[in-house]
């Protein structure tokens, strides 16, 4: 029988110092390793413990009520009643009374609105024709021959001035006479009392 080789391994301080450490070293990582994982694992059960512990919440689903369909046919109990449209009737007092009212309200005067004229004299409203004696683009003047013809006895107004003239005059009529005829005789007679000539004046119809 052959005989058997030992070899013996010699190691010195230092690497016995370096194998130490690196046993220690892996101590310590196969330890904290552990932690580790058995953390883990704690968080792991808690999380399933949590979810255990909470209750489930069945929900129901809300009952719909379908309520019956009303029959479109109505009993004779439920017509409504129609009653027929009551008539009012007046007496004849009232009639009277009525009367009375449309009559005091129809003989009321409209009221007058005022025209452009300021007359120096009452005027009838049937007067239609008026002799012009003059135009006057100041109203002073034309005042002075309105008032000396009122003295005179005659019906004088003073026409104020149109909107559409370039030139504002004040026009002196005298009248309004229902006829022309008689618009004409007073004419002459002006003219006449005046001493001018009767074509100085001329007559328009209102």
């Amino acid at each position: 029988m052959s005989a058997k080789d030992y070899r013996e391994l010699q190691l010195t301080s230092t690497q016995l110092a370096l194998i130490f450490i690196a046993i220690l070293a892996l101590g310590v990582i196969i330890f904290l390793l552990g932690v580790s994982v058995g953390k883990k694992q704690a968080t792991l059960q808690a999380q399933q413990l949590a979810e255990a512990s909470v209750p489930t919440q069945e929900i129901t689903p809300p009952a719909v009520h379908i309520p019956e369909q009303a029959s479109t046919k109505s009993s004779p109990e439920k017509k409504e009643k129609t009653t027929p449209p009551k008539t009012l009737t007046t007496s004849p007092k009232q009639e009277t009374v009525s009367e009375k009212i449309t009559t005091k309200t129809s003989s009321k005067k409209t009221p007058v609105t005022p025209s452009r004229r300021q007359s120096a004299s009452p005027v009838s409203s049937k007067a239609r024709y008026y002799i012009q004696v003059g135009a006057y683009s100041n109203r002073n003047s034309a005042r002075i021959i309105a008032e000396k013809l009122k003295a005179q006895g005659y019906p004088v107004v003073i026409i104020n001035p149109l909107p559409t003239e370039r030139r504002p005059l004040y026009r002196v009529r005298v009248g309004g006479y229902s006829t022309r005829e008689e618009a004409n005789q007073v004419k002459t007679k002006l003219a006449q009392a005046e001493g001018k000539k009767q074509t100085d004046y001329f007559i328009v119809r209102d």
